[in-house]
């Protein structure tokens, strides 16, 4: 199914969600605040592997606010993207990011969505890899600790 066009970080949340079979507001209670690096700002050594995921994820987001896809380096957090989410909530559960043909011609920023959902799909995929070592003593953490 195509998912509706909402703001890339919450497009993220949906994306996390249909991964770890969970809703968006309970991705969001279990990764926000997670670690030294989920969330907000970021710093020091990740504490585990799903930490690692959220730095991993800080950093494409980065990459692409740096370069010349976007018009600015806030639009990488408001832009929507195009893609679809396949099989939800089962083993078989996969996203999929379109291709530049899903866009309007005339869309300017066709390569800054591309980015962001290829940095989002990359992060929830990490995040569906590690659940299984989710520690929930790193959820809220208190990053002056890192």
């Amino acid at each position: 199914m195509t998912m509706p066009q909402t703001k890339s970080v919450g497009q993220f949340g949906v994306m996390m969600g249909c991964l770890l079979d969970m809703s968006t507001i309970e991705a969001g209670l279990d990764y926000n605040g997670y670690g030294c690096y989920c969330g907000f700002g970021g710093q020091g050594v990740p504490l585990d592997d799903t930490d690692r995921c959220c730095q991993t994820h800080d950093d494409c987001y980065s990459v692409v606010q740096n370069s010349d896809m976007c018009r600015s380096s806030n639009q990488a957090y408001t832009i929507t993207y195009n893609y679809n989410a396949l099989q939800c909530g089962t083993y078989r559960a996969q996203i999929v990011c379109s291709d530049a043909s899903s866009y309007d011609a005339d869309y300017k920023y066709t390569d800054c969505a591309m980015a962001m959902c290829a940095c989002d799909k990359a992060g929830s995929e990490c995040f569906q890899r590690y659940r299984p070592t989710y520690n929930e003593g790193y959820k809220r953490y208190d990053k002056d600790s890192c």
